[in-house]
């Protein structure tokens, strides 16, 4: 595999079995973040659904491994 991005081991990419090892081998050296948990901090919309000042209804499926049930 050729991967354009030098800071890419493409190697390492197709290893991978985690969505955080993922965003750690191809997000964080795109886009220049230092961790995997910067930039999902950075690419959460928990801001912009604390700035929902409207009634909203949102929908996701039970078992939506970004959305967490609440206790």
């Amino acid at each position: 595999m050729v991967c354009k991005n030098d800071q890419i081991d493409a190697e390492h990419v197709m290893s991978v079995k985690y969505l955080a090892d993922f965003d750690q081998a191809i997000q964080c050296p795109t886009w220049g973040y230092p961790t995997a948990g910067a930039y999902h901090r950075d690419a959460s919309s928990v801001d912009s659904v604390l700035s929902i000042r409207i009634p909203c209804l949102a929908v996701h499926a039970e078992d939506d491994p970004v959305c967490m049930p609440e206790p």
